[in-house]
């Protein structure tokens, strides 16, 4: 797999229209709430602001567990896949040079 973050060909700052925003919360019951939402993006004057456009998914997860990083490789994979799946739709659906 390749490597992640600033390197060579970097896009300067320059991102799509469509994304994925992951967010969490405590719930009542003390588990930590997941939530990934879809977002579209707008231009500001010195940066590129985002707005949620809807819930996506969420899914809750044991407090201690998050917070000591200890989820299992499956959950790992799981947000993964959810994020990719997501952005991977956004594009078949959207004029690719919008997004």
């Amino acid at each position: 797999m390749g490597e992640y973050g600033p390197g060579p060909g970097d896009t300067a700052g320059v991102r799509g229209n469509c994304g994925v925003v992951a967010t969490i919360r405590v719930t009542e019951d003390g588990r930590v709430r997941l939530i990934l939402d879809d977002v579209i993006g707008f231009p500001m004057t010195d940066a590129q602001g985002w707005k949620k456009e809807r819930l996506y998914t969420y899914k809750d997860f044991e407090k201690g567990s998050f917070l000591l990083n200890e989820l299992d490789e499956s959950d790992l994979a799981d947000i993964g896949l959810q994020v990719v799946a997501r952005l991977t739709a956004a594009l078949s659906t959207s004029n690719e040079q919008s997004f």
